[in-house]
């Protein structure tokens, strides 16, 4: 059992070119790149309430996962080489690909009950743990750590009045908000390590400030962009926006406080207020022109 949940060495026979480079490419629909642009755009143009809804899980699945790896501190494989750079500043368990992505996937089929999704959630959740195994950052175990704890944070949530309390038709309840304070606030004061929680703090802001956007959009009366062009208009130029913004606080955060995180937080927060205000507010404006 240990070798099976440690042992790497059956990757290296496997691993080609063109293999790798395959992986690359799944593995990076597990990174934070992929997710802002999934979750905007999904909310933007499908669904307000249903991405609110999956950005405060998959807000909260983030940050459980990076305060668990700091918990842990389970050590990455060492063999076979790793072949993504990006993990190596990170402990392995539980993984945070394969914990999020679950965490989304099977979030987002529950939410939209189509059959056709669960093959495709299934599959992508499959393609990219996979990834993490072939690149040689996480071991069996990292693997079905970040599983299980996807699974019952998506039971806790589902039988929770989650979706109760975020409602296209209703205001937003105090209780998210107040819990979302607690459940951060809890694991910043006990973060294990001397570095503290840096830039995943920031999730729980993140969290709230779209939380509190999308009420405001509400109230605003904001509906998804009408017809192709608007949708491609909010698209593009919300996510260009966003990258935009997000480079830009990045920057000026680690300026005023390098190494910190409260720098972090707030700009975090205003990457969740762009999220789930501006673009709606802007394709308001066009439905009224």
């Amino acid at each position: 059992m240990y070798e099976f949940l440690h042992d790497l060495a059956w990757v290296e026979g496997m691993r080609s070119d063109d293999l790798t480079q395959f992986f690359k490419i799944v593995t990076w629909f597990g990174y934070t790149t992929f997710y802002m642009i999934f979750l905007s755009v999904g909310y933007w143009l499908w669904s307000y309430r249903s991405f609110t809804r999956l950005a405060v899980m998959i807000a909260v699945s983030g940050l459980l996962n990076a305060w668990l790896k700091d918990f842990w501190q389970d050590p990455r494989p060492l063999f076979p080489p790793s072949l993504d750079a990006k993990a190596a500043e990170s402990f392995g368990l539980p993984s945070g690909h394969a914990q999020i992505s679950a965490t989304l996937w099977i979030w987002l089929c529950l939410e939209m009950r189509k059959g056709w999704l669960w093959f495709v959630g299934i599959f992508t959740i499959m393609l990219i743990c996979l990834s993490r195994l072939y690149l040689a950052v996480h071991d069996v175990e990292d693997i079905l750590g970040g599983l299980a704890i996807a699974l019952v944070l998506i039971t806790a949530f589902w039988n929770m009045p989650l979706r109760k309390f975020v409602s296209s038709r209703r205001p937003l309840k105090w209780e998210p908000l107040a819990a979302l304070v607690v459940f951060q606030a809890l694991l910043i004061t006990t973060w294990s390590g001397d570095h503290g929680p840096g830039g995943a703090a920031g999730l729980g802001g993140f969290a709230l400030a779209w939380l509190i956007g999308a009420e405001l959009a509400r109230r605003a009366g904001c509906r998804r962009p009408e017809g192709v062009l608007g949708a491609a208009v909010i698209g593009v130029v919300g996510i260009v926006g966003l990258f935009a913004l997000y480079a830009g606080a990045i920057k000026v955060a680690e300026a005023i406080d390098p190494g910190g995180w409260v720098a972090l937080y707030a700009s975090t927060v205003l990457v969740g207020l762009y999220i789930s205000l501006v673009p709606p507010l802007v394709s308001r404006k066009l439905r009224r022109a």
